[in-house]
């Protein structure tokens, strides 16, 4: 069984699981999947999927691959990406990356 094992960052109020697009894709996994509660960052093509609804949804879609997921925890009490730059909700990036973006939103 292969195994993967995903940062989880913790602000002390909410908490994203850290996943970078190309592994995303590697997964054949698309960004349909998931909601506008999580986000892009385009200075290092990661997603940080939102701990209540879209990252317990990629454990699912990962374990329907027959893949086993672990964690690794990290705080980070200013990590706030609704507030940060080169954070983009997925709902607004999408598009974007499906058609082969690769340094920011337009």
């Amino acid at each position: 069984m292969l195994k993967i094992k995903i940062p989880f960052i913790d602000n002390s109020s909410h908490g994203y699981g850290k996943i970078s697009y190309y592994d995303l894709k590697g997964f054949g996994i698309g960004l349909e999947n998931f909601s506008e509660f999580s986000f892009y960052n385009s200075k290092n093509a990661c997603l940080y999927l939102e701990e209540d609804y879209d990252l317990p949804k990629f454990i699912k879609l990962l374990e329907d691959k027959k893949i086993e997921v672990s964690f690794t925890d990290l705080y980070k009490p200013n990590f706030s990406p609704s507030k940060m730059l080169n954070y983009y909700n997925l709902d607004v990036i999408e598009g974007w990356l499906e058609k082969g973006g690769k340094s920011g939103a337009n």
